[in-house]
């Protein structure tokens, strides 16, 4: 059970667009778009989860292990839109 908690990065800008959220953080120039899982752990992480909540949250709508949720929370943290603490 991972108890450290994720959350979205404060400065960064996003909106919601049908299925999909575009992200814009400070340090790039071009938009993010996510779309499915990643979607869903962004709006999962609204007021911060840890990785265990989040993946409750995502089970919610789709059948995914915790490994998949924890690769997804890894790839969104390699690109600057969300961290732990």
């Amino acid at each position: 059970m991972t108890h450290m908690r994720w959350h979205r990065v404060s400065t960064a800008l996003w909106r919601s667009v049908l299925d999909e959220v575009v992200v814009l953080v400070p340090d790039s120039r071009e938009p993010v778009v996510l779309g499915g899982l990643s979607a869903a752990v962004w709006h999962a992480l609204a007021d911060g989860a840890t990785a265990d909540q989040v993946a409750q949250s995502v089970r919610r709508i789709a059948p995914v292990s915790q490994d998949v949720v924890d690769g997804t929370l890894d790839a969104m943290s390699a690109r600057g839109l969300v961290g732990q603490g």
